[in-house]
């Protein structure tokens, strides 16, 4: 069970966002992960996002093979829940840049931008809110310029226990994409 609160920090260092509401078992964290310009142990995932309802893991980063025979799945792109472009891993060329991270309130928001090789540029702002009921709202809208195929990739959890978690009522958990070209 979780005790603590929700952290809401970004940490230069890594480029990694955090945004999250509440505490103890009913609280929700986000993360966004952009690229720290360093290669490595990295896996290729520019702008990977991960949702945490309570003890849930809703958006999973399944990354975290390290001796399985997947490993090189679980490190792909399309394992994550991010793009993948013209069926390629995205390889982030630098640092991810934090264009706005707001935390006030019942709102919580980031907005960054990659750049991938190639000249691809990825950004991706996401919304965190808290309904009057408890209950969070999370909009994501995600931007690719350059290349011809975008693939978004989403893999989301929802175990039958969730619905304790949002007050009983399972069916007030939905998940909507929309893909479009629009300049942000």
């Amino acid at each position: 069970t979780i005790r603590s609160r929700a952290l809401n920090k970004f940490y230069s260092d890594r480029k990694l966002a955090c945004l999250g509401i509440g505490s103890g078992a009913n609280s929700i964290q986000l993360y966004l992960s952009g690229s720290d310009g360093f290669m490595g142990h990295r896996h290729r995932d520019a702008l990977n996002l991960q949702l945490f309802a309570g003890r849930w893991e809703i958006f999973p980063d399944i990354g975290y093979l390290w001796d399985h025979p997947g490993k090189r799945w679980g490190s792909a792109t399309a394992s994550h829940q991010t793009v993948v472009v013209d069926e390629k891993n995205s390889q982030a060329v630098g640092q991810s840049d934090l264009l706005e991270f707001i935390e006030k309130g019942r709102v919580r928001f980031v907005d960054m931008k990659t750049r991938l090789e190639g000249g691809i540029v990825l950004r991706r702002a996401v919304t965190l809110l808290r309904k009057t009921d408890g209950l969070p709202i999370l909009i994501d809208v995600f931007d690719v310029e350059g290349g011809k195929i975008h693939d978004y990739n989403a893999r989301a959890y929802g175990p039958d226990e969730i619905s304790s978690f949002l007050g009983g009522r399972k069916e007030e958990m939905s998940f909507c994409s929309a893909v479009g070209s629009q300049d942000f």
